[in-house]
């Protein structure tokens, strides 16, 4: 089912299995707790929540195209993260999760936790020297399109020092020793 169009929109009410089924006497769920994303990769988000012990599932919800879509009904309470996938790098994506209890013919539906994350951008290609001397290298790399700069890190006593931030999608960077 889908939202109301409003990123931010009110929760919908419960939504019978049954237009005939009689009332309910049971609470609908609390709402999710602890909504956040885990592993956050260019093109993937896994997003995590705390169990609800008051619920029997979860609907997780994008917001694409203007509206809200299920993007998947988990049917366990248990289950406690979700891995968005087909996603693109450095993109911010908005979603939204709601407990569901089945009571009879009915589902009730918890109000919704939200939260917006931004996708890493992609990894850096081609990356190797194109000149070196006797005291100097120079890096190279194909622009990345989903960055908006990079870190040069050098390998020196035994851990990785940043050497180099370039905050403009520049593709290449001179390292003289001295």
């Amino acid at each position: 089912p889908e939202g109301p169009a409003n990123p931010d929109g009110p929760t919908e009410p419960e939504t019978p299995l049954d237009p005939d089924a009689e009332e309910s006497e049971i609470a609908a769920p609390s709402k999710v707790m602890d909504f956040t994303f885990g592993v956050r990769k260019d093109t993937t988000i896994t997003l995590k929540w705390t169990k609800n012990v008051s619920a029997d599932g979860y609907v997780v919800e994008q917001y694409k195209g203007g509206k809200w879509k299920t993007i998947k009904t988990i049917d366990k309470n248990t289950t406690v993260s979700y891995k968005v996938k087909g996603l693109k790098a450095s993109k911010t994506y908005k979603f939204r999760i709601r407990a569901y209890k089945i009571d009879g013919n009915n589902k009730l539906y918890s109000s919704y936790a939200t939260k917006s994350v931004k996708t890493l951008p992609s990894k850096v290609k081609k990356f190797a020297y194109k000149k070196r001397t006797k005291n100097s290298i120079t890096l190279k790399w194909k622009k990345n399109k989903s960055a908006d700069g990079y870190v040069i890190q050098q390998y020196k006593g035994g851990k990785w020092k940043t050497i180099k931030t370039i905050k403009k999608n520049k593709y290449y960077f001179q390292l003289t020793e001295e």
